[in-house]
């Protein structure tokens, strides 16, 4: 990722954790996350040893299986926590999610039914409105993947 251009996450997991003490990184993981998902990008320093780069100590994987996933209206974020996280409340909890946006999306579609709302709302309104269902229907479909890898 060096002189990339491309961000990266760190979520803290483990006990040492140096590098999220130096580098202000919130300790428990979900915020952290919220840290990657709408903060801003800062530079660190890297080291080098033997033509290869370091940054601190660093271990990280790609396997998502048994990750926690939080769903926002921007972006799915995947943290790999078999271990650290109770699935069945993990599951519990984006139930309730999803029970929520699909409450959100039934009031949208009631509202583009509606034909009184449609022909006295302005136009940019209903686009709102549309992008709004847009999003949930999105929402929606990112919560109902997850769950299923539950499975």
């Amino acid at each position: 990722l060096l002189n990339s251009g491309v961000p990266l996450g760190i979520i803290p997991a483990g006990t040492g954790n140096d590098f999220i003490k130096t580098a202000g990184i919130p300790r428990k993981p979900l915020d952290a996350m919220e840290a990657i998902l709408r903060g801003a990008p800062r530079p660190v320093d890297v080291g080098r040893l033997n033509d290869r780069m370091f940054l601190n100590v660093c271990g990280t994987g790609f396997d998502v299986q048994g990750a926690v996933t939080a769903v926002t209206d921007d972006a799915k974020a995947l943290l790999p926590m078999d271990d650290l996280v109770d699935k069945a409340a993990e599951t519990a909890r984006l139930n309730k999610e999803l029970a929520n946006a699909q409450k959100q999306l039934d009031t949208v579609k009631a509202k583009l039914a509606n034909e009184k709302f449609t022909s006295k709302a302005p136009q940019n309104v209903i686009d709102g409105v549309k992008a709004n269902g847009e999003k949930l229907e999105a929402k929606i479909k990112l919560i109902l993947e997850t769950l299923e890898s539950y499975q």
